[in-house]
C-alpha cells in the first residue's frame, strides 16, 4: 500500500531512522504522565539499509512525517522468527517515565508557601525532566503553605496530589517534558456518524462513584492557629445520583482550610461522575480534516445518533494505530465539565440541590433506562430467579 510522505512514522534512535512497521501503536493520554509506543517492524528497516540494532535504554524520538509525537527511551527489544518471517518488536516510553517509576531524592521533603510548578521543577530536577506550565497565569499565584513529601512516593504522585487540589491535570508533551494543564487547549474539527466516524461506543458505568465524599485534613499550624484550632477539618460532598449509600473517605493531601477540603471532596465526586460516562471513538487515518494529527486535550463536537450523543467532548486519549487494514485513531473521549468541577450550589433549586452531573453534558444525553434509579428497592422479578 503507497503512504503518503507524511504519514510515515519514523523512530530514529542511536543516529539511525527506522521505518517499514507491520504494526504501529502510540499512545498519549490526558490522565497520564507518561505516553507509550509499541512498534513491529522487519529486521532490515532502517533508512539507511542497515540492520535495526536498537539498545536498550537508548534516547529515542518517534515522528509522524515532519510532526513530533513522543520522546522518551526504548524500554525493550523482542527479535522472533518463525522460519519465514523474521521481527523486531520495540517497545517504549515517554522521557517522563522516569518521574512515574522512580522515587523522590530531593531535600528537603518539606515545603513551604512555594508553588505548584516550583514544587513539580524540584522534585523533577535530579532526572533532568523540564517541567512546563500551560494553564493560565494566576494573579497571584497560589501559593502552598506546606505540603510534605511521603516517604517513597514519586516525583509524578506528588506532583498530582497537589495538582488534585488545585483543578490541574498532570501529562506529557511530544517532547517529554511534564505538563501542568486544564482542560481544552485546542479545538478539533468534528466528530460524526455518518462521516468520519468508524466506530463508536458509549459506555455509561456507575461503579467508580460514591454517594458521600468525604475529605479528612489538617490545617496549617502557625503562631496564630495551633492545637485543637488545627486538629481536623472535614469536608462532605454528597452525590445523589448514586442509587445506594456508597462512601470514600479521603485523607488530605496537604495541610488544608475548611474551603480546600470543600474542593478537593468536589475535585473527587465531578471527576468520578465525568468519568462515569464516556465515548469511544475510532476513525480512518491518523489525521483530522485540518491536516493535522488528532491530539488530546482538544474539544471536539460529536453527532452520533446511533449512540444518543451529540456534545461537545473532550479528546482524553488518542492512540495512532496502524496494522494490516490501514491507519487509524482510536480515542476516548469525556464530558469537559468532568474535569474542571464547579462546587454543587450549597443553596436549593426548586426544592433540591445542584446535581453533580449539572455541568457534564454527557450524562444528560445517557438513556433514562441506562440511569441510576434511586428508588431504594429491588426490582421484580417474574417467574423466579
Amino acid at each position: 500500500m503507497a503512504r503518503d510522505p507524511k504519514d510515515k512514522l519514523i523512530l530514529t534512535t542511536g543516529g539511525y531512522q527506522y521505518v517499514g512497521w507491520l504494526a504501529v501503536n502510540v499512545t498519549r493520554s490526558l490522565e497520564e504522565a507518561v505516553s507509550t509506543f509499541e512498534l513491529s517492524l522487519t529486521e532490515d528497516t532502517s533508512a539507511t539499509g542497515d540492520r535495526i540494532r536498537p539498545r536498550l535504554g537508548t534516547k529515542c524520538t518517534i515522528d509522524i512525517g515532519e510532526t513530533r509525537v513522543l520522546t522518551g527511551y526504548i524500554d525493550s527489544v523482542d527479535i522472533a522468527h518463525d522460519g519465514g518471517s523474521h521481527t523486531v518488536e520495540v517497545t517504549g516510553r515517554s522521557r517522563t517515565q522516569d518521574l512515574v517509576d522512580c522515587s523522590i531524592v530531593t531535600e528537603p521533603f518539606q515545603y513551604r508557601d512555594r508553588s505548584l510548578l516550583d514544587i513539580a521543577t524540584v522534585l523533577a530536577a535530579p532526572y533532568k525532566v523540564p517541567v512546563l506550565d500551560e494553564r493560565e497565569p494566576a494573579d497571584p499565584v497560589v501559593l502552598i503553605k506546606r505540603f510534605v513529601c511521603e516517604t517513597g512516593e514519586t516525583p509524578f504522585e506528588a506532583t498530582e496530589r497537589l495538582a488534585r487540589d488545585q483543578q490541574a491535570l498532570v501529562t506529557d508533551n511530544e517532547y517529554g517534558e511534564l505538563v501542568l494543564t486544564t482542560v481544552g487547549q485546542l479545538d478539533l474539527p468534528p466528530l460524526t456518524h455518518p462521516g468520519n466516524i468508524l466506530r463508536a461506543r458509549l459506555r455509561a458505568d456507575i461503579s467508580g462513584r460514591y454517594s458521600e465524599y468525604v475529605v479528612k485534613a489538617q490545617t496549617v499550624e502557625d503562631d496564630e492557629n495551633y492545637g485543637e484550632v488545627v486538629s481536623g477539618i472535614d469536608a462532605l460532598i454528597a452525590d445523589d445520583e448514586v442509587p445506594r449509600y456508597r462512601a470514600l473517605v479521603i485523607k488530605g493531601e496537604r495541610a488544608m482550610s475548611a474551603a480546600d477540603a470543600k474542593r478537593r471532596a468536589t475535585w473527587e465526586a465531578v471527576t468520578r461522575a465525568g468519568k462515569s460516562a464516556q465515548v469511544e471513538i475510532a476513525v480512518r487515518g491518523w489525521r483530522a480534516a485540518d491536516g493535522l494529527l488528532w491530539q488530546t486535550n482538544g474539544i471536539s463536537r460529536v453527532k452520533d445518533a446511533v449512540i444518543g450523543v451529540d456534545a461537545d467532548l473532550l479528546v482524553v486519549q488518542v492512540s495512532y494505530s496502524y496494522d494490516e487494514v490501514g491507519e487509524r485513531t482510536e480515542m476516548l473521549l469525556a464530558p469537559p465539565g468532568g474535569y474542571t468541577p464547579i462546587p454543587p450550589n450549597d443553596q436549593r433549586t426548586k426544592g433540591r440541590k445542584k446535581r453533580i452531573t449539572a455541568d457534564i453534558d454527557l450524562w444528560d444525553l445517557v438513556p433514562e433506562y441506562l440511569r441510576p434509579s434511586n428508588d431504594g428497592t429491588w426490582p421484580e422479578l417474574a417467574g423466579g430467579a
